[in-house]
């Protein structure tokens, strides 16, 4: 656990009942301000006690930089230079991205790491025909023994 005095409000006053009530519940495609300087990174994904995550800065890096609109103004951020961030860092939010812009910075990701990430209907898809098979499998069985 943090040392609470580390979490603070959006005004910068200590307030350790909303730091441990944020706590672990950054979520993808959002924006979090960690950090004892107040550094914005755009989250990747949450995996409990850290996150995948891109730093946001106030100019580009370098040509392969791309613009994020925050509620605080446009950042920039390099999709090869994923980092990790301890969720006990992240101190508030700030904003959220739009579905377009998140899927987008999300091919993107993909495309400088080389992967490839399956439409989110797709991905749907194959979970709905895992658990069919899954289901269809404790049928059949069900039939075998008699039930």
């Amino acid at each position: 656990m943090a040392d609470k005095e580390l979490y603070r409000n959006g005004e910068g006053y200590a307030d350790p009942t909303a730091g441990e009530a944020l706590d672990g519940l950054a979520k993808t495609g959002e924006v979090w301000a960690y950090g004892l300087m107040d550094k914005q990174a755009l989250i990747i994904k949450n995996h409990g006690n850290f996150c995948t995550a891109l730093t946001l800065a106030e100019y580009p890096y370098n040509s392969e930089s791309v613009e994020v609109q925050t509620r605080e103004g446009v950042r920039f951020t390099n999709p090869a230079m994923v980092r990790y961030i301890w969720t006990d860092k992240l101190r508030y939010f700030v904003s959220r991205l739009p579905d377009a812009e998140w899927d987008e910075m999300r091919e993107r990701i993909a495309q400088v790491l080389d992967v490839i990430i399956p439409s989110r209907m797709e991905a749907d898809s194959k979970k709905l025909a895992k658990v069919t098979a899954w289901v269809q499998g404790l049928q059949k069985g069900a039939g075998r023994n008699g039930s």
